[in-house]
């Protein structure tokens, strides 16, 4: 009776070792080679944005590029706490042309998102890379009127959009665009090419003239001597009663 029991038992192990590696035969493996193709691949995944005008309003459309069927993104943005939308998912179905587009009308707020990508392919279902995209926010003093002289149009707190919030209070850095303003103005005042080709050619415009009053002197000077000399041989040929 205890040999049935033992061979019952041998039986079941086997069935079980034998279920085990029929399933892991079954199971798709993801080789080296098809990694390296899913890396290559997947390299090429990135993300752009651009600023449009909708119904009266601007905002952000970010575009996610070459999506194949082969991926999938895990979109996370970064600030939840800040009323941020969840993460979402761009399935490979969900795209144009391999693209997707999706938009933010928020122009005040820095977001950081973060683009996961996933492969579709079965045993390689990993996370196969991941970047980050930056959505820039509306900088408030590039509409404010000391931001409009052209010495400052293209200072740093002049921009019109950034992705980094300021440290300074905007007192400060309104006292700072003055002052890079006053510096490039006296800058300019001091420095100035144009100024000193308009004065060049006025000092050579002068010597011109300089030049042609000598002339128009000694021309008359020759003059005055040429009617002295006709003059006395006029005289003299008077008095020889010529």
């Amino acid at each position: 009776m205890k040999k049935y029991y033992i061979s019952i038992f041998c039986l079941i192990c086997s069935l079980l070792m034998f279920s085990l590696n029929v399933k892991a035969e079954e199971e798709p493996t993801c080789d080296f080679k098809t990694q390296a193709d899913l890396i290559q691949k997947a390299a090429k995944i990135t993300a752009r944005s651009e600023v449009v005008e909708e119904d009266g309003k601007q905002v952000f459309k970010i575009t996610v590029y070459n999506i194949t069927e082969e991926f999938y993104v895990v979109v996370r943005p970064e600030g939840g706490g800040l009323g941020i939308k969840n993460s979402f998912i761009i399935y490979p179905s969900m795209t144009t042309d391999q693209a997707y587009t999706f938009t933010s009308d928020d122009m005040d707020l820095i977001i950081k998102y973060r683009f996961t990508v996933r492969s579709n392919i079965p045993g390689c279902t990993d996370s196969i890379t991941s970047f980050s995209y930056t959505k820039p926010k509306k900088n408030y003093h590039y509409n404010m009127n000391y931001c409009k002289y052209k010495e400052v149009v293209d200072y740093y707190y002049c921009q019109e959009w950034i992705s980094q919030e300021f440290t300074l209070s905007d007192e400060e850095i309104q006292e700072r665009i003055e002052k890079k303003r006053d510096s490039l103005t006296t800058t300019t005042t001091a420095y100035c090419p144009s100024c000193e080709l308009e004065a060049e050619q006025k000092e050579r415009e002068a010597k011109v003239i300089e030049i042609k009053k000598y002339i128009i002197m000694g021309l008359s000077v020759g003059i005055f001597i040429d009617l002295i000399v006709i003059a006395v041989l006029i005289r003299d040929l008077k008095k020889r009663g010529l």
